[in-house]
């Protein structure tokens, strides 16, 4: 999981430790780091911020699936416009999820993209 707000982090972490099915093994704060944990822990599904530091989500997306195209990514912003949106998709990225969305809906991302699906949620589509 990647952001660069240590808060959503945190939230993220408690509300996802309560689904057994979900293990979270790492934390980024911004771009490179999220990069250089995906080679070292090889995630099924990384969930990160498009707008963090030193690297945005997009640009780390298409690092990472460059390096590992099996891994899946849930893009988490409060600012997805068409453009980025159009941008994700290009980069690989499985899922879309605004921040103002329920709870809910990242745990059901989680889901689909396990189970080789796409998602964006109903902010997004």
């Amino acid at each position: 999981m990647a952001d660069d707000h240590s808060i959503v982090v945190e939230g993220l972490k408690y509300l996802l430790s309560k689904h057994d099915n979900i293990e979270i093994i790492a934390t980024a704060s911004n771009g490179l780091s999220v990069v250089d944990i995906s080679e070292k822990s090889n995630p099924d599904i990384i969930i990160m911020d498009l707008k963090m530091p030193a690297l945005d989500g997009i640009a780390a997306a298409e690092r990472i699936l460059h390096r590992n195209p099996s891994i899946r990514i849930i893009a988490l912003s409060a600012n997805i416009t068409s453009v980025t949106f159009h941008r994700g998709l290009k980069a690989g990225i499985s899922a879309f999820v605004d921040k103002e969305s329920v709870f809910g809906e990242i745990v059901t991302a989680i889901n689909e993209v396990s189970n080789g699906n796409v998602y964006h949620c109903l902010r997004v589509r």
